[in-house]
Parts: structure tokens; C-alpha cells; sequence
């Protein structure tokens, strides 16, 4: 059985990722999607738990001891157990949207330890743990005056809504950053395509197109609309 590959797409609030997870899954079957950190099964958390501990301890000692940070150090483990368990399903990709990248990016720029120290220290085994699961990472962005917008018009709640401008730009820009340095770690570690989009000029469907059509297996790397 061929392995399906494995996606996560990332950016930061209003880029178009849930728009571009559902046409993906609209378009092909076969796509998994709706794989993420969040709601995930507790007998899965539970058991991740006990595999975390070396990557619990580690943040610990790096400085970041708040809850909700050691949480989602498990919730990223759990999550690499459920891919491996979908990965013979018969799929031909999965699709995640707030997966483990993401999970570290937020360790990353909002944890407890990261205002103490600009590197990764204490998140080694999290990197190792998510890169060897994904094949590409499908980065979304667009100007921030742009996105203000959207988060403002949608419908869909998101906590920085009612804060002001330049509080939302802060928020978006220590995202994008913490992304960067993420993505650049995980590239560095691994043979992981990134592919990227600039939402305010490239339409979902053609962004869907051409991630269906495969056409970035054939580059190392592949920065369109950059």
C-alpha cells in the first residue's frame, strides 16, 4: 500500500486555511482531512501522556511550566499516533490544519519559556517528533491589514476580534515569526517541502488545484507568489 502524503497547512489567522482544508476535501475523497491538535480522543491523550514525559521534562527544565504549554506537548504526541494509525486507512493524503507545526509555533511564541529565550531549547524531541510526519507544509499569508479585515468580518469567533489594530498586527506578526523559525528548524531536519501562498492574490481553488495535481513533489522547494 502507498503511504498517502502528509500536509499540514499553516499561517496565521485569516490566510484561508479552513477554506482551503474544506475545498481540498470537497475535491477528492480521498482527502483526510480535519486533522488536528484539538479534539482529540482522551484514551489517545492518556496514553500519549506517559511517551511525553522526556519532552514534558525537557520544557520543564527549559523554563516553561504552565499548564496549557505541557498540555499541547501531548496533544502533539497524540497526534503523531493518530497519523500513523490513519496512514493505512487507505488514504491518499492527510490534511491537517492546526497540527503539530502549529502546536510548536505556539509553544514557540506564546509559551511560558519563550519570552526567556529566543531558540528552540527544551523542544529537540518535539521537532523530531513532528517533522519525519510530514511530506509538505502548505503556507498560507497575506498582508495584515488584510487579514485584520477578515478576522473582523468572518463569522468565526477568534480572540483577538475586538482588540485594535496594531494588537492584532502584534499578534499576527509574533505567529509568523514563531512559524518561520519552526519551519526553519523542521526544513533543516528533515526532506520537507514548503509551498507558499499569498491569499490575497491566489485564489483557493487554484491553490487547491495545485496541491491536488502533486505538482510541488517535483521541487525540493517551491515558493510561489512569494
Amino acid at each position: 500500500m502507498t503511504r498517502p502524503f502528509t500536509a499540514e497547512i499553516v499561517g496565521p489567522a485569516g490566510a484561508g486555511k479552513s477554506t482551503l482544508t474544506n475545498l481540498l476535501r470537497e475535491r477528492n475523497a480521498t482527502i483526510r482531512t480535519g486533522l488536528s491538535i484539538w479534539g482529540l480522543p482522551l484514551r489517545l491523550l492518556g496514553t500519549s501522556t506517559f511517551s511525553s514525559l522526556p519532552d514534558l521534562v525537557a520544557l520543564i527544565r527549559s523554563g516553561t511550566t504552565a499548564r496549557e504549554d505541557l498540555k499541547l506537548v501531548i496533544q502533539i504526541n497524540a497526534l503523531r499516533r493518530l497519523l500513523r494509525r490513519e496512514s493505512v486507512k487507505g488514504y491518499r493524503g492527510l490534511v491537517l490544519d492546526e497540527g503539530g507545526v502549529f502546536g510548536l509555533a505556539k509553544l514557540r511564541a506564546f509559551g511560558s519559556g519563550s519570552r526567556a529565550s529566543a531558540s528552540l531549547a527544551g523542544m529537540s524531541g518535539l521537532v523530531d517528533q513532528v517533522g519525519p510526519t510530514l511530506d509538505v507544509i502548505i503556507w498560507l499569508d497575506a498582508p495584515n491589514a488584510v487579514l485584520i479585515r477578515r478576522i473582523r468580518e468572518r463569522n468565526k469567533p477568534h480572540r483577538t476580534k475586538n482588540l485594535s489594530d496594531g494588537e492584532i498586527c502584534d499578534h499576527l506578526d509574533r505567529y509568523r515569526d514563531a512559524f518561520e523559525r519552526v519551519v526553519a528548524e523542521l526544513a533543516q531536519r528533515n526532506q520537507i517541502k514548503i509551498i507558499r501562498f499569498r491569499t490575497d492574490r491566489d485564489l483557493p481553488e487554484d491553490i487547491a488545484k495545485h496541491i491536488l495535481a502533486g505538482d510541488w513533489r517535483e521541487n525540493q522547494e517551491c515558493q510561489q507568489s512569494k
